[in-house]
């Protein structure tokens, strides 16, 4: 009779079980999306005040100049303030204008000398890929990695013109 008993209480404490792990997701759920949302909040919240600090920051910057125009001219703080974004942005512009060809000729310099620079760097990886498994003469190297292209020797014959340090002993 007490199996029976068991096997009939059995339905409820399955139901019990899923009722208490429901209500542990929904808790879990009900603090993991508010900590994201806030995490989120942040994110947004910290570019926004990048951007009134970079505003405060301009402002302070252009209104020091517009003071300065101001006390020493008989402007008032408004045409001073015009006066001195305009005069700050020519300033840029005039200092882009200056330097353009400059630039412009260092940059046609890198696109040419870029892709040789590449290669260079290639050919030297290769080479120490090459003198890390055949750097000694009593470590035994697999064929495959004593092939004439690991280097680019135009024949075998040419090894001799390696420190003997680098020759590899092939299998």
């Amino acid at each position: 009779m007490g199996k029976l008993d068991y096997e009939a209480e059995q339905p409820a404490l399955i139901e019990k079980d899923r009722e208490s792990f429901s209500k542990r997701v929904l808790i879990t759920v009900g603090i993991v999306i508010p900590v994201i949302l806030l995490l989120l909040l942040f994110g947004f919240a910290f570019k926004v005040l990048l951007l009134v600090l970079a505003g405060v920051l301009f402002a302070v910057f252009f209104r020091g100049i517009a003071g300065w125009i101001s006390n020493h001219t008989k402007l008032s703080e408004g045409w001073s303030l015009l006066i001195a974004v305009v005069g700050v942005v020519g300033l840029i512009v005039l200092a882009g204008w200056l330097i353009a060809p400059q630039v412009g000729e260092q940059v046609n310099q890198l696109s040419e000398k870029l892709p040789q620079a590449v290669a260079n760097t290639r050919s030297q990886l290769e080479q120490k890929q090459w003198e890390s498994s055949c750097s000694t003469r009593s470590q035994k190297v697999p064929k495959k990695y004593c092939k004439e292209e690991m280097v680019g020797l135009k024949s075998l014959s040419d090894l001799s013109l390696l420190p003997s340090a680098y020759w590899p002993i092939c299998t």
